[in-house]
């Protein structure tokens, strides 16, 4: 089964193309306020490389994020169109796990994080086994971070979905072992995506369908500067 995953809720966008669990070929690029326009043309030329028909498409899989609210607009409003052209299941899939997919199997605890606001991130906490057992999903500041995963008192292994999130980090708050994985994983965001959503249908999971929204746990920039209560 031929399998499309695409992801746009970090600063890289990529896309990959999976049969069952072998990836056939995969692209990235720095997201930038074209990558509407590009990643479609993008993907297209990949499928023409490979030389496999719109039609061989058995499903799509697409980050929902969190993340960038307009890449994961994009994102998802892709996908969606992707998956009622091609006829195929659509599977959202948490760009937090997909962050973490590496960190499987490593033991410890896995920490997914994306830059979100200030020195908040987005932050998803795993257990790092093979099932990649999720523990906690939310917008965390960085300093309350590292105090929540000392407390938990094991080894944390992170992964950043973002050049400046290692940064934002108090290390020296932090009283368990801890390292970082390759930045440049991110860019194998879609991979990660894509193999999440072959877990799901190995399973017997239909799908989302085009009900399939973008998760945002927190505001927009502009309902935060209209406030509460203010008519926009």
């Amino acid at each position: 089964m031929i399998l499309l995953a695409i992801e746009t809720a970090t600063d890289v966008a990529s896309a990959a193309l999976l049969e069952d669990e072998a990836l056939i070929a995969s692209l990235a690029f720095r997201a930038q306020r074209d990558v509407c326009r590009r990643l479609l043309a993008d993907v297209e030329a990949m499928m023409a490389r490979t030389a496999i028909p719109r039609e061989s498409i058995a499903a799509v899989a697409v980050g929902r994020g969190p993340g960038s609210f307009t890449g994961m607009r994009i994102g998802v409003a892709i996908a969606k169109g992707l998956s009622l052209a091609l006829g195929a299941p659509l599977f959202g899939i948490s760009t937090l796990a997909a962050c973490a997919y590496p960190a499987l199997g490593a033991g410890g605890l896995a920490c997914a994080l994306i830059p979100a606001h200030g020195d908040e991130l987005y932050t998803g906490i795993f257990r790092a086994d093979e099932a990649l057992t999720p523990i906690a999903e939310g917008i965390w500041p960085a300093s309350r971070l590292m105090c929540h995963l000392s407390q938990l008192g094991e080894k944390v292994t992170f992964v950043a979905g973002g050049a400046q999130v290692r940064q934002l980090l108090p290390l020296t708050e932090l009283t368990v072992e801890h390292r970082f994985l390759p930045a440049g994983l991110v860019s194998h965001l879609a991979c990660w995506v894509g193999l999440l959503a072959q877990r799901r249908i190995a399973a017997g999971d239909a799908g989302d369908g085009i009900g399939l929204a973008p998760v945002y746990l927190r505001p927009s920039q502009a309902e935060m500067q209209l406030g509460p209560g203010t008519q926009s």
